[in-house]
């Protein structure tokens, strides 16, 4: 077993982990086989990310399990209230278990960079272009 203090920072192909304690345990080979989380914890993946006290990662079922005040912000929404919001490696995503799930809209502003717009040049340039192929 190892212990690590202090804005401790995890990662791996699936997912970002933070926290203010990691204890990692090891098998008799020296492979880790489960991670424990404490304290400002939070899970990332792919544009979604998991916030509570405590989490637990087993490696072998690849399933990671945050609770004490879980929050999950995912596709615009915030959902709290679960008891448990529980990561499944396999499938990639997370659930929430448990409890009174309430989900909160999130509100984005509109991104503030004008794109630009295909306006037709008109004139010459516009009987210049070649026909559509068929």
């Amino acid at each position: 077993m190892v212990v690590f203090s202090g804005n401790v920072h995890v990662t791996d192909d699936q997912v970002d982990l933070k926290a203010d304690k990691v204890t990692v345990y090891f098998d008799a080979q020296s492979n880790f086989t489960r991670i424990i989380a404490t304290g400002n914890v939070t899970a990332k993946n792919e544009g979604d990310r998991a916030t509570g006290g405590h989490a637990e990662y087993d490696r072998k079922t690849k399933v990671m399990t945050l609770s004490e005040k879980p929050v999950l912000v995912t596709g615009g929404a915030r959902i709290e209230g679960a008891e448990k919001i529980v990561y499944h490696g396999s499938e990639r995503q997370f659930r929430t278990v448990g409890g009174k799930p309430r989900t909160t809209v999130i509100r984005r502003e509109l991104d503030k960079v004008k794109k630009p717009r295909a306006v037709p040049s008109g004139g010459n340039d516009a009987k210049k272009q070649k026909p559509p192929l068929k």
